[in-house]
């Protein structure tokens, strides 16, 4: 369960990731996650994937083979990069090792960034002697190795090598880790680069070490100089045991192997020759003490009922590990920094082998097993879906991202505010989106096409005020505020599905009926490949396209904090005012705006005469308020910046890396400075798991895009968004700056950055206080252009000059 409570920022990705490879079944298995044996997010592995080399030399030959890889995809939504291997090299010595660069990584407090580099091996030595021949040739700038001597009964002496340009480096910490990936030791090595440790035989370890080279260069992705590298070395291998050590030690735990004890710790499977050769060249790991060690994933969440129990069904004969956190408001003053603080954030794990035992449960869980079984609720993919579906049948506009290819390779992002619906009322739902729009393509600087790739991204903070995240107190960049985006190909409608498209958009956006016919509206369907949703902690995930289409439109969210009394989903309330010191101006009691409307159509009689929209934000709830009414509607760079100013969240679309290079696009909460502190260039949060954290590591460009539909004062009191325009109506402001994001590493300009970011989010405070648990990155714009559309004619005249000479609103 990932969960956004506050933790300490990581100081750096590279002290929590690294590179792992290993041989399984006949491949070379690379992947990339905090400790080995635990296959980390496959976005990570995607970005770094063309950067990858994997190399292999059998004996006798004397030179090297570099192997195709291929990126692979695991059932939970992690992945690991493979090559296969021939059969010589799971039979002879065999040199396998890779590496890859990562490129410029910002370090918190750090103002100029190292340069990444990885460096991985999963050498196979018969005997000592071969070594010599591994040696020869590694071509890895840094290396760690672990090389068995004699191995005992249960144990073998093994010599810990580290290596920098083919030589001994000295005074090498290494950490050992063991067949779970669970951190065993660690060691220094001595001057000549060597250490001696002690490993149970018959099962792999891993070893990885950390070495910082103060090497000034260009960085060859991004072509920003760097100071220093950050070598990263990891190496894995099975510890072999002696012939006449392997029965003795099999036998020995045969007696333990069936239970689960603690006696059963000490026994060992020795490896034979014959069962590495049937894996192929992997390692075989039989069960230590009845206990197998597969690759563990996440298989459901509970929720216990009110006395603290809740009843699951889960298989019989295999380990079982479950994990809770809870935090406790109780201030008193950190020991070890000797800091102050106000809360203790409790993690707790356990770890069971599920018996087959046919013995009743005992009296306290049979007792609570029907008030408990209502409180269980489990995120099933069905469940995800519907809720995926409800946010279609529920919302009426997004934030579409597209790309633009050009001639010489680079792609160009841009962004649109478009309306959409799929289905003439929520029970006639289909999950079809179908979109309005004028004249042909969206805005993508190339010739009409009948196709194209984009996505449309929802925010649950987008519906009105009785469903928005901020009637239920949760900020938009809470896990619990649900966030989709759909990916696909939009696809200009015709026949029955131009017509389906046109009477669900009229049902649900009367307004498009009188935009005139002259601006050539066509009816454009969204067909889906991608669903990605997260509504809940523990993390996004993809929905299966057919589930997406085939469930009904339902909300599906596990209450929280805990009850067996809640409601399904985030319990609506009134707001409570923010804490002491947050920003909270006065309301704006009515904002008057009168213009004409030419995209009324000519027999309208309304078109001659002036539009009075009156918004009323006195009955609008939360913190989140303007302090001042909009600009007059011609004064377009006053505009632009009153609408970044007071936007809490925005969209931000990048090229994906997960999709292979699509355009894509994120929710995040954003902030703009507080008062004076405005700069028209709002700063945001990535945490590290995020998809968008990969995109932006990938390369920097972005599109963060805003719409007064978003802005919850401007909500109507019957719950309509914009003072009741469309938010496709020109006059419904929308802005997306253009440009590079940057990594907030000056200390003074993160601490400006959580200042804003806490004044304007007082429901998320991580923003504030160094940002989530899984560590990340505050960023900023870079920006070389814009798109600002408030009126109609099209795109206002406004230069990036102009938009950052406005003086902050006041």
């Amino acid at each position: 369960m990932r969960v956004l409570f506050l933790m300490a920022l990581l100081p750096a990705i590279v002290s929590a990731h690294y590179m792992w490879m290993e041989r399984a079944k006949g491949k070379a298995v690379i992947t990339f996650s905090e400790t080995p044996q635990h296959p980390g997010m496959k976005a990570f592995l995607a970005g770094v994937a063309n950067r990858t080399v994997v190399r292999l030399g059998v004996q006798p030959a004397q030179q090297v083979t570099t192997l195709p890889i291929n990126l692979a995809s695991l059932a939970d939504g992690s992945g690991e990069l493979t090559a296969d291997l021939p059969a010589a090299a799971n039979h002879s010595a065999s040199m396998l090792e890779g590496a890859a660069l990562w490129g410029l990584f910002p370090e918190p407090g750090q103002a100029s960034p190292p340069l990444l580099q990885y460096w991985f091996s999963a050498h196979h030595a018969a005997k000592a002697q071969d070594w010599s021949y591994l040696d020869a040739l590694s071509t890895n700038r840094l290396s760690v190795t672990l090389r068995p001597g004699t191995p005992g009964q249960t144990s073998s002496k093994v010599e810990v090598v580290t290596n920098l340009d083919g030589n001994k480096l000295g005074n090498a910490v290494v950490e050992i880790f063991d067949d779970a990936g669970v951190k065993s030791m660690s060691v220094t090595t001595a001057a000549d680069g060597t250490a001696m440790v002690e490993l149970p035989v018959g099962v792999a370890a891993f070893a990885k070490v950390l070495h910082r080279e103060e090497a000034p260069g260009t960085d060859p992705l991004s072509g920003k100089p760097y100071e220093t590298i950050l070598h990263s070395a990891t190496h894995a291998m099975l510890v072999s045991s002696s012939p006449s050590s392997s029965s003795s030690s099999s036998s020995s735990s045969s007696s333990s192997s069936s239970s689960f004890s603690s006696s059963a710790n000490n026994a060992v499977h020795a490896q034979t020759p014959e069962a590495l050769a049937q894996t192929g060249g992997g390692w075989s790991r039989p069960a230590a003490g009845g206990m197998s060690r597969p690759r563990r994933v996440k298989s459901m969440s509970v929720t216990t009922a009110a006395d603290g129990t809740a009843i699951v069904e889960l298989p019989v004969g295999v380990a079982a590990f479950a994990k809770v956190l809870h935090r406790e408001e109780a201030p008193g003053t950190d020991p070890v920094s000797g800091k102050p603080y106000k809360t203790i954030l409790h993690s707790a794990t356990h770890a069971m082998l599920v018996s087959s035992s046919s013995s009743s449960p005992s009296p306290s869980s049979s007792s609570s097993s029907s008030s408990a079984s209502n409180a269980v609720h489990a995120q099933t993919p069905e469940a995800l879906a519907q809720t995926a579906r409800w946010m279609v049948a529920t919302g009426s506009w997004g934030y579409v991202t597209t790309a633009t290819t050009k001639t010489d390779g680079t792609q160009t992002l841009a962004a649109q505010v478009l309306s959409f619906s799929d289905g003439a009322s929520f029970a006639l739902s289909t999950g079809r989106l179908f979109f309005y729009i004028m004249g042909g393509p969206l805005a993508r600087g190339d010739a009409a096409v009948a196709s194209f790739d984009a996505a449309v991204t929802l925010s649950q903070a987008a519906l009105n005020h009785t469903l928005s995240c901020e009637a239920s107190q949760l900020d938009p960049e809470d896990p619990r505020c649900a966030k989709l985006t759909i990916s696909g190909s939009l696809t200009m409608a015709a026949g029955a599905a131009a017509a389906l498209g046109k009477a669900s958009l009229f049902a649900k956006h009367p307004q498009m009926r009188s935009w005139p016919a002259s601006h050539h509206f066509h009816v454009w369907e969204l067909t889906v490949s991608d669903v990605w949703l997260i509504d809940f902690y523990g993390g996004a995930g993809a929905i299966p396209v057919d589930l997406y289409y085939k469930v009904k439109p339902k909300r599906n969210v596990p209450p929280w904090p805990p009850s067996s009394s809640s409601p399904a989903g985030p319990p609506a309330g009134p707001a409570l005012p923010p804490p002491p010191g947050h920003w909270q101006p006065e309301p704006v009691t009515t904002v008057t705006r009168r213009r004409s409307d030419p995209h009324r159509a000519a027999s309208d009689s309304t078109s001659a005469r002036d539009d009075s929209v009156q918004v009323d934000t006195r009955s609008d709830p939360g913190p989140l308020r303007l302090p001042v009414p909009p600009p007059p509607w011609n004064e377009t760079a006053r505009r632009a910046r009153w609408l970044v100013y007071h936007a809490a969240w925005g969209s931000i679309g990048t090229v994906s890396v997960r999709l292979n290079g699509r355009p894509w696009g994120n929710v995040r909460s954003v902030a703009d400075g507080v008062g004076a502190n405005s700069t028209g260039l709002p700063v945001l949060y990535l945490p590290i798991p995020d998809p968008t954290y990969a995109d932006i590591h990938a390369s920097p460009r972005a599109t963060l895009s805003f719409s007064e539909a978003s802005l919850p004062s401007m909500v109507t009191p019957g719950g309509l968004t914009c003072g009741g325009r469309d938010a496709e109506d020109p006059t419904c402001a929308r802005l997306h700056l253009h440009g590079n994001l940057r990594a907030i590493t000056d200390p003074a300009e993160v601490a400006r950055a959580e200042q804003s970011l806490g004044a304007r989010h007082p429901f998320a405070p991580w923003l504030a206080q160094g940002g989530a648990h899984t560590g990340g990155t505050y960023y900023t714009i870079v920006l070389d252009s814009l798109t600002f559309l408030d009126y109609y004619g099209g795109p206002a005249k406004l230069s990036v000059a102009e938009y950052l000479a406005v003086p902050p609103p006041a």
